[in-house]
């Protein structure tokens, strides 16, 4: 996914788990950078992407800032993940292995829905 991205020139960051996500999202919001979009492993370390993702969604709702795409990375195909993917705030869903087309389909999509607005 790095590589992907790297050749196709889109600025990312990585955090290791959960926690380090979310703090990462609140930090750069503070700075009044913004992530296009966000995409969210289910299973890390310290907090999952269910948790991180409701926690995120906390910060954009308190700070009044605009909900981030955040779109679900996950092995499981299961309609119940899926389900509750969206019940805690995620946008879309991408099942493991990733098509980088259709995710690099997905980051323009974004973007191109940001400079509309």
């Amino acid at each position: 996914m790095q590589t992907i991205l790297k050749r196709n020139h889109i600025k990312f960051d990585w955090a290791k788990n959960g926690l380090m996500a979310v703090d990462k999202y609140d930090q750069a919001m503070r700075d009044s950078e913004t992530y296009v979009m966000i995409f969210m492993d289910l299973e890390m370390p310290m907090m999952d992407g269910y948790e991180a993702t409701v926690k995120i969604r906390e910060i954009e709702r308190d700070n009044g800032y605009r909900p981030t795409l955040i779109c679900a990375l996950s092995a499981y195909t299961d309609e119940k993940v899926k389900k509750r993917c969206m019940e805690c705030g995620m946008d879309d869903y991408l099942s493991k292995p990733l098509n980088m087309e259709l995710m690099l389909q997905m980051i323009a999509k974004e973007l191109e829905n940001i400079r509309q607005s």
